[in-house]
């Protein structure tokens, strides 16, 4: 399975959101990534979706799924929408993660690997 890192950034209750380009369609909860570099692991604990794109995210009938409350006008909503869209058509979805024994994030641009899926 191909797992690369996009872009992170911690969330507010201690994990990292995550955006990561994967090969298949969708990670299961509880899936551990681990860094093929340092060897630090993640567990996955879920999808992350934005309510004013709930219409157009696609989903996988095996993901949790967090969804976050968001508010925008019109013009930055269609202008998201589509950004959102050519991401998940090339398979780069967002994920809420937990660091297994410390509190670091990914790299970016380096490649996961799963284990327990």
């Amino acid at each position: 399975m191909y797992i690369k890192v996009i872009s992170c950034h911690k969330a507010p209750s201690g994990g990292v959101v995550v955006e990561l380009q994967i090969d298949q369609e969708g990670l299961k909860a509880n899936s551990v990534l681990s860094s093929s570099n340092s060897g630090k692991r993640w567990k996955v604990e879920s999808r992350v979706l934005y309510s004013a794109f709930r219409e157009v995210h696609k989903r996988f009938p095996f993901e949790k799924i967090q969804v976050i409350r968001t508010e925008l006008s019109d013009k930055n909503k269609e202008k998201l929408k589509l950004e959102m869209c050519a991401k998940e058509n090339k398979k780069i979805f967002q994920y809420y993660i937990k660091g297994v024994g410390h509190k670091q994030a990914p790299e970016i641009t380096e490649t996961l690997l799963c284990a327990g899926y």
